[in-house]
């Protein structure tokens, strides 16, 4: 984690420390009072040092807390403790930076009196009568007071803290000289104190707007009392580097090698201002979608971890949100459904500020952030980002370790298990590498039965509860994982040194296929059917009259994501296909006992249907297929005429496109002796076309 060192005391000092904080950087922030430290929010990412420090003593705490950049942000009179600053960086190698406080239009001080210091006001002062407000601090009290002539005259407006009023009562001034308040002030303010304490002369310091110069100055010359301004003393630059409020982030950017947000910065003055035309411009609410990673703290990003700190309100499963910001308002959604109408509640009562809404892991990555924010994108009056996390499975990857762009990815989480146990199955035997997500240790348990038998001698990589203190990354094989017992967060990874290289579509040999005296879709005509299905990776397939099953396992073995749906009418057919489908490790082939079309009845509408057998139903088949898809696409074998005949009449009934009609005849080699014969086999003709409905 980035570290930054700031000398403040100042507004701008402690406004800076409260930036870099909400972006997640560690601040060490030194003051000189018990006060400063009172003024500071108090956060987990900042340490606040109290006292004043000479050159030694900063020495010391460089080497105690390794600061990336020292800030110095003091007071522009604190000349001295800057200087002390930069002696103690010499040859140190640390980056130094000063925040240097803007003067803007304060430098032409037309009718007031400019003084090179506070030795020369008092020459001024003793030569004039009434009283005196001073509000250039505690530090210089003694010069002012040295002469009672002077001491009697004034009023004093200094920090209420403990060693400011020590200091105006060593130096001799009593309770009713004393104003201990917390600048800057409106012109209202100043007019009402010099009203109050009939106040002649005003002495201040070149302090800049933020020191709130321009209201005191502004409120003198409208009630016509003198002022009296001390010189800023001039800054000795040399090789510095020197940046005021407005340009320091860009420069802290570079340093500390990430993005800063820049906080609003606003004054009294332009407040309402900026916050009208805010709402025009970013609606009364922003929302940031943060991927928060793996759950530790320690790996979140400094982006993200800055959107939380600053936000007002805070949405997220309850594991997630519970460690952040206690002092904002939680809400333990995280689903669209209960998100949205809460922050539209929000935006009805007229509430303005920031909204983080956590996801684990990362934002693109099987997460619930895009349909989020979807529905974000239709509510007027909010502006949306998105803050990426660091995802599980680059974590993993990093710990076995191994590259993850060569692999594979699937998620158990929030999926139908025939769905993902279908695909896994699939992959794993298929792909060298294979990362997945899940729900917990049961899905866990399922993914080793699986691979037991399937394909016992893979490894299986399993990330527990990474990036926490309890994180472990384990080796197993299949077997092993059946007896974990610890539950929690797992995600693993799936190496499959010797994976299958038979199945990458079709393609598979007869001799691979079990067979009985049941029929069975030859070799090449089944490549030439499946081909003419034009199966699309998420097809819904059936193949009525099934057989052996040849059919259904060469559609599934195209892709894990294609579902087929197999019915045959004889006991034997249906028992031989759900053996080939196991034999291949096929878990998106349903195997159904029936007479189409009436055993088809609870079949999933289809994309696609190969008709092998009809036993003479075609008619009735085809018109149930166009009643359940009447745009899906169909391919039928025939080898008798009368099936032929039969499918041309059918033909005529509905209307269809991209038909197409091919005889084909097989002639395969057999050895006699030291002979090869070809031996003809049946013709079959492929009948394949698109049901149309217009």
């Amino acid at each position: 984690m980035k570290n930054v060192l700031i000398f403040s005391g100042t507004t701008e000092g402690r406004r800076l420390a409260e930036t870099l904080v909400k972006n997640g950087i560690f601040c060490h922030v030194c003051v000189a009072t018990e006060y400063g430290v009172q003024v500071m929010e108090s956060s987990e990412l900042m340490q606040v040092h109290m006292g004043r420090l000479d050159v030694d003593a900063m020495k010391e705490l460089y080497a105690d807390i390794r600061p990336d950049v020292v800030i110095d942000a003091t007071h522009p009179f604190a000349k001295i403790v800057s200087e002390n600053i930069r002696e103690s960086l010499r040859n140190r190698g640390i980056p130094y930076v000063r925040l240097e406080r803007r003067l803007d239009a304060e430098e032409d001080f037309g009718k007031e009196e400019v003084f090179a210091d506070s030795q020369a006001v008092c020459q001024a002062l003793l030569a004039r009568q009434g009283n005196i407000l001073l509000t250039t601090g505690s530090k210089e009290l003694h010069i002012f007071c040295r002469d009672e002539r002077l001491r009697k005259r004034l009023i004093v407006r200094v920090l209420p803290g403990m060693e400011s009023l020590s200091l105006c009562y060593e130096n001799g001034l009593e309770g009713n000289q004393i104003i201990a308040m917390q600048g800057p002030f409106s012109e209202e303010i100043n007019t009402a104190i010099y009203r109050q304490y009939d106040i002649q002369h005003m002495v201040t310091k070149e302090s800049g707007s933020i020191g709130g110069m321009a209201e005191k100055l502004s409120a003198a010359r409208k009630m016509g009392i003198r002022s009296y301004v001390i010189a800023r003393p001039k800054t000795d630059t040399g090789n510095w580097q020197i940046y005021d409020e407005k340009k320091i982030l860009a420069a802290l950017e570079d340093l500390l090698g990430c993005r800063l947000q820049a906080d609003d910065g606003l004054t009294e003055e332009n407040e309402a201002e900026v916050l009208s035309e805010a709402d025009k411009a970013y609606g009364q609410m922003h929302v940031a979608l943060v991927g928060i990673g793996m759950g530790a703290e320690d790996y979140l990003t400094c982006r993200g971890k800055g959107a939380i700190l600053n936000a007002d309100y805070i949405f997220g499963a309850s594991r997630i949100i519970e460690p952040f910001s206690a002092g904002v308002e939680k809400y333990p959604y995280y689903l669209a459904a209960d998100i949205v109408p809460k922050i539209k509640e929000l935006l009805a009562e007229k509430k303005r500020g920031n909204i983080a809404i956590l996801f684990s892991g990362d934002t693109g990555f099987y997460s619930g952030c895009k349909k989020l924010y979807e529905a974000l994108q239709n509510i007027e009056g909010l502006s949306v980002e998105i803050i990426p996390g660091i995802s599980s499975l680059v974590y993993l990857a990093s710990k076995i370790p191994t590259s993850w762009e060569d692999a594979k990815i699937i998620s158990t989480h929030g999926v139908a298990e025939d769905k993902w146990i279908s695909r896994l199955l699939w992959i794993g035997l298929h792909e060298k590498k294979v990362f997945f997500l899940t729900s917990g240790l049961e899905d866990v348990r399922k993914i080793g039965s699986l691979f037991m038998r399937y394909a016992p001698q893979l490894k299986i990589y399993l990330g527990y509860q990474l990036s926490y203190a309890e994180e472990d990354v384990l080796c197993l094989t299949p077997r092993e994982c059946l007896l974990l017992e610890k539950e929690g967060l797992y995600v693993g990874m799936l190496y499959n040194d010797m994976p299958q290289t038979i199945y990458s579509g079709a393609g598979l040999s007869d001799e691979w296929m079990l067979r009985t005296k049941v029929p069975m879709t030859k070799e090449e005509i089944r490549h030439l059917s499946v081909a003419k299905l034009r199966l699309t990776p998420e097809a819904v397939c059936y193949d009525i009259g099934c057989g052996s099953g040849s059919i259904s396992v060469e559609m599934a073995m195209l892709s894990p994501g294609i579902r087929v749906y197999a019915i045959d009418s004889v006991e034997e057919a249906v028992a031989l296909t759900r053996k080939n489908s196991d034999r291949f490790g096929l878990k998106n082939v349903q195997v159904v006992q029936g007479m189409a079309p009436e055993g088809m009845e609870n079949f999933p509408e289809p994309t696609h249907a190969f008709i092998g057998g009809s036993r003479g139903n075609m008619a009735a088949i085809l018109k149930n297929l166009y009643a359940k898809n009447p745009s899906m696409r169909v391919v039928i074998n025939a080898i008798s005429l009368e099936t032929l005949s039969e499918i041309m009449g059918c033909l005529k009934t509905w209307k269809v496109t991209d038909l197409d009609i091919t005889q084909v005849q097989i002639s395969k080699a057999k050895t006699l002796g030291d002979y090869h014969m070809m031996m003809g086999q049946n013709p079959v003709t492929i009948v394949s076309f698109q049901f149309t409905s217009n």
